[in-house]
């Protein structure tokens, strides 16, 4: 039981360290630390670990627009995220997916994932990811040119903000 604690650490570190170098722009850095992972866990123990990964990697291949790793890495992060009824990670793969459809300009495609980001944030009530779901609705319909979506998601996002806003003055206020 603690070697398999032990690797999931580790497994665990090394998502971390490659976020840090996608982060950076040092994608090689970032990619020979996500190959770790699979390296290391070849039988798939580690499903979780595994659904971060893949989350990691469709990142980094939307930023380099390699449209084609990035969707083969968000499918397996999805069915990763999926498979262990895991809200946070699926809301978090769901949503790297629609950036990754909102860069490319299929907001047909971003729109339901950023709908199902809300969905389950509010569920967990994930205020800040639901935020964030809902600025990147906005978006999508302002591009297209629906305003009464637009209207309705903008307003949505002033509302959280605000709602979100109140909660960290009313944290400050309680350390002094």
């Amino acid at each position: 039981h603690r070697n398999m604690s032990q690797k999931n650490y580790l497994l665990d570190f090394l998502n971390i360290i490659g976020s840090i170098y996608l982060k950076q722009g040092k994608f090689k850095q970032a990619l020979e630390h996500f190959n770790l992972v699979f390296d290391l866990d070849p039988e798939k123990k580690f499903s979780r670990r595994h659904a971060d990964t893949y989350t990691h990697l469709t990142s980094l291949y939307t930023t380099q627009n390699n449209w084609i790793l990035a969707q083969e890495c968000m499918e397996k992060a999805l069915l990763y995220a999926r498979d262990i009824h895991d809200d946070f990670r699926l809301s978090k793969i769901l949503m790297v997916a629609g950036i990754c459809n909102k860069t490319q300009k299929q907001y047909d495609k971003a729109i339901p994932l950023f709908e199902e980001v809300v969905s389950i944030c509010q569920k967990n009530e994930y205020s800040k990811r639901t935020s964030s779901a809902v600025y990147e609705l906005a978006a999508c319909y302002d591009k297209i040119g629906n305003r009464k979506e637009f209207s309705r998601w903008a307003e949505e996002f002033y509302r959280l903000q605000r709602t979100i806003g109140w909660k960290m003055e009313e944290t400050f206020y309680v350390i002094f």
